[in-house]
C-alpha cells in the first residue's frame, strides 16, 4: 500500500490547480465592407450619352413632375453594328415601373410606343452618314432623338 501511495503522488501533485481560472468568453466581431460602385467607361466617341442627366429622382422637383435618374434604369452603352451596317453606340432602355419614356425631338417631347412603356433599342452612328445622331423606332419608323427621359406616369 505504501508503494502504491508513493507511485500515485506525482499524479496527484500534477492535478492540483495553482492559478486562478477565469471563465472563457467568446466575442464575435462582424465587419462589413462599404459597397463600391464600378463605373464602366463610356465606350462611344462621336455620340454623347442620351439619357437626361438633369433628372433628380422620385418626387423632385415635385410629386407630380419628376423623372428617374439614370442609375435607376440603368443605362449602359456598347459599341456594335446597327441595322444599317454602321458601327454605332447602342443602348436598350426600359423605364422603371411608374415612369413613361419620352423622347426629345428638337425641343418637342414625344411619348414612346404603347404609352411609353416599351423597351427601346437606341443607336447612334459612330461612323457613316449620321455620325453623332441618336435614332430609335417610334410608331414603327426610325426617328432622330436628342434626349430620353423616364417621367412619372
Amino acid at each position: 500500500m505504501f508503494l502504491l501511495l508513493f507511485s500515485l503522488m506525482p499524479i496527484m501533485n500534477g492535478c492540483i490547480p495553482t492559478q486562478e481560472v477565469e471563465p472563457i468568453t467568446t466575442t464575435t466581431t462582424t465587419t462589413t465592407e462599404d459597397p463600391t460602385t464600378t463605373t464602366v467607361p463610356y465606350p462611344c466617341s462621336a455620340c454623347t450619352p442620351i439619357y437626361n442627366t438633369g433628372c433628380m429622382g422620385y418626387g423632385v422637383p415635385s410629386p407630380t413632375n419628376w423623372c428617374a435618374i439614370g442609375e435607376d434604369i440603368p443605362v449602359t452603352y456598347t459599341i456594335g453594328i446597327n441595322d444599317y451596317g454602321s458601327t454605332a453606340c447602342q443602348t436598350t432602355l426600359q423605364c422603371p415601373s411608374g415612369t413613361i419614356a419620352y423622347f426629345d425631338q428638337s425641343g418637342t417631347e414625344v411619348e414612346g410606343n404603347d404609352g411609353g412603356t416599351d423597351s427601346y433599342s437606341i443607336s447612334c452612328e459612330e461612323e457613316g452618314n449620321y455620325v453623332g445622331m441618336w435614332m430609335t423606332q417610334i410608331e414603327a419608323f426610325p426617328q432622330p432623338i436628342n434626349l430620353v427621359t423616364c417621367r412619372n406616369a
